[in-house]
C-alpha cells in the first residue's frame, strides 16, 4: 500500500521487460510504466498486440498472474512480464523442472523427507540447497485444505477475493473457456462480408447465453462439483492422452489442489480441441454461413459442442498436446439444423 501511495504522489515509473509466449518470439522489450494499466498499454504497443485484444499478464519466473497495481508495485525493477493472448498458456522452466521432481518426491514417506533434509543441510552446494527446497515443498503438501487460512502458501500471488481453492480453480476453468470464445469470435471479426459476419456474430451471442447458463463450465476444474468435472473428489487430474490416441501411455497425473508449485505446474495442462478450433471448426462454420440457402439455419449448439464441451475436448499434459495439423473430420452440413 505504501509503495502504491508513493508511486501516485511522486509519479514514479517502474522499468519492466515484456515478451510474448510464442517460442519464436523470446525477445524482450523494455518499458517504463507508472501503473498496471500503463504497463499493459505499453506492453501491447511493444509486442504489436492490437489494443482491443484481451491479454493475461504473468511473471516469466513462475507464471503468477499479475492483475493490478498492488501486485505490480511489489515487483522488482526489470522484472519480465509475459503477455498471453486468448487461448495462449505459459509454462516456465521452473514449473517444468518442479513437476518432474515432485512426482518422485511425492512417493517419499514423511520420515524419509525429514532424514534426507537433515543430510542435505550439512553441505551447502546449490544443487543440494535446491533439492532441500523441493523436499520442503513436498512436506507442505496439503490436499484436503480448502480455505485460504488453512493453506496460505497455496494462495500466494492469488487475488484475495478468492477465499477457497475450489473458487480459484473454477475461475481458471472459466478463464480458459472464455479465451476459446474470445479467440473464436476474433476470427469471425475478420470476415469481410457484412451479412455473413452479422449472422455469425448472432451465433456467438446465442453461445454466450449458453455459456452463462453453464457457468462457463467452471465445473471442469471444481473438485466439489456434481457436474462433469475432470478430476476426482480429491482434485486428481489424469491426462487423457494425445488427440489421436485413446489414452495417455505415460500416466501423467497432477493434483493442483495439493500445493502452490503443483498449482503452477497445472498451467502446463491444456484442454485440447480434438477437431481444431482455429483451423477447422471456425473456417467450416464460416463456409457454412456463406453456402447457406433457402430455409437452412445454422445450429449454434453444434458449434458450442465443438468449442466448449467434452464432446471435442481432451484434457492433456503438455507433452501429450500435439501441435501438428489434423485431418478434417467435420463437414459444412454438420452446422445446419436438421
Amino acid at each position: 500500500m505504501l509503495n502504491s501511495i508513493t508511486s501516485l504522489i511522486n509519479g514514479i515509473k517502474k522499468p519492466l521487460k515484456v515478451r510474448c509466449v510464442a517460442e519464436e518470439s523470446f525477445r524482450r522489450y523494455g518499458i517504463v510504466a507508472k501503473d498496471y494499466s500503463d504497463a499493459v498499454k505499453k506492453g501491447k504497443e511493444k509486442l504489436k498486440i492490437p489494443n482491443n485484444v484481451k491479454v493475461t499478464v504473468v511473471l516469466e519466473d513462475d507464471g503468477t498472474e499479475v492483475t493490478d497495481n498492488g501486485y505490480l508495485d511489489t515487483l522488482q525493477p526489470h522484472t519480465t512480464l509475459v503477455f498471453l493472448r486468448p487461448g495462449e498458456y505459459f509454462q516456465s522452466d521452473l514449473v517444468k523442472v518442479v513437476e518432474g521432481l515432485q512426482l518422485l518426491i511425492s512417493s517419499i514417506k514423511p520420515e524419509g523427507i525429514k532424514e534426507i533434509t537433515q543430510l542435505l543441510k550439512k553441505e551447502e552446494s546449490y544443487e543440494k540447497l535446491e533439492m532441500f527446497s523441493q523436499l520442503k515443498e513436498a512436506s507442505l503438501i496439503n490436499i484436503d485444505a480448502e480455505k485460504r487460512q488453512d493453506d496460505e502458501d497455496w494462495f500466494q500471488g492469488i487475488d484475495k477475493k478468492y477465499k477457497t481453492k475450489t473458487a480459484y480453480m473454477k475461475y481458471l476453468a472459466q478463464r480458459r473457456i472464455r479465451s476459446y470464445f474470445d479467440s473464436a469470435k476474433d476470427q469471425i471479426q475478420e470476415e469481410k462480408d457484412p451479412k455473413v459476419k452479422a449472422e455469425l456474430l448472432g451465433i456467438f451471442d446465442k453461445m454466450k447465453t449458453e455459456l452463462k447458463k453453464n457457468d462457463q463450465h467452471g465445473h471442469y476444474f471444481d473438485r466439489s462439483s456434481s457436474k462433469q468435472k475432470l478430476c476426482d473428489e480429491k482434485g486428481w487430474f489424469k491426462c487423457e492422452g494425445p488427440f489421436d490416441e485413446d489414452a495417455c501411455d505415460q500416466s501423467h497425473m497432477i493434483n493442483p489442489y495439493s500445493s502452490k508449485l503443483r498449482r503452477l505446474g497445472f498451467m502446463n495442462w491444456n484442454l485440447d480441441h480434438i477437431i481444431e478450433k482455429k483451423r477447422e471448426v471456425i473456417p467450416k462454420l464460416v463456409e457454412a454461413a456463406k453456402k447457406k440457402s433457402g430455409k437452412k439455419q445454422l445450429n449454434h449448439m453444434e458449434v458450442y459442442k465443438l468449442l466448449f464441451t467434452k464432446d471435442n475436448l481432451k484434457f492433456v499434459q503438455y507433452e501429450c498436446h500435439k501441435k501438428e495439423a489434423r485431418s478434417p473430420t467435420i463437414n459444412v452440413d454438420d452446422f445446419y439444423l436438421h
